[in-house]
């Protein structure tokens, strides 16, 4: 568990920014998730869209019971159960919809959630990405599948910097200096 790290090490990783891959976070959801809907896919192949999402919100439920319920897999498990529930329905899942309403949700069942530092920083990443991401990723494009990967990597880490920043340096009072190069190098590490 991430209490039981040294202190040391604690501080690095906030220190470089990269803490969200010390907790369990919505990025690791996210990840069991592409995982589970790979698998049912290409190695279940499972046809109908009702057991799928049916299994798949039980799996990421499961995962976020088994990890704790922090604010940010929570969110992630939200998020994804919205969008199962959309696919069964047959509707468009609309990103901005969808974070709304997972925050919505999540505010209706715990009021105070909205003080908890995970739940602001998990839901600011979300819009960040979703708000910025298309426009930086737009600077850089290559004939390369390899760095154009990386390019996602940096053009994500770069717009993520964009709402959570004020956050960080509101809480932590501290600018995560080598969060790009750090991210680079631990988020596909992580993966």
């Amino acid at each position: 568990a991430k209490q039981e790290l040294p202190q040391e090490i604690v501080s690095a990783f906030k220190n470089t920014g990269t803490s969200h891959i010390l907790a369990v976070s919505g990025m690791h959801l996210a990840f069991i998730y592409g995982l589970i809907i790979f698998i049912l896919a290409k190695v279940v192949r499972i046809r109908n869209k009702f057991v799928n999402a049916v299994i798949t919100i039980f799996l990421i439920w499961l995962f976020t019971f088994i990890t704790g319920s922090g604010a940010a897999v929570l969110r992630a498990a939200v998020m994804f159960s919205f969008i199962e529930i959309g696919k069964i329905l047959q509707r468009n899942n609309d990103i901005y919809n969808i974070t709304f309403g997972a925050g919505f949700f999540m505010l209706l069942f715990n009021p105070c959630i909205i003080y908890d530092i995970g739940f602001q920083l998990s839901f600011l990443a979300v819009l960040s990405i979703v708000l910025f991401n298309p426009i930086v990723k737009k600077i850089y494009a290559s004939d390369y599948k390899f760095i154009n990967y990386l390019w996602e990597i940096i053009s994500i880490t770069l717009s993520v910097q964009v709402l959570t920043l004020p956050i960080t340096m509101y809480y932590f009072h501290q600018f995560p200096t080598y969060f790009l190069i750090a991210n680079f190098i631990w988020v596909p590490l992580s993966t």
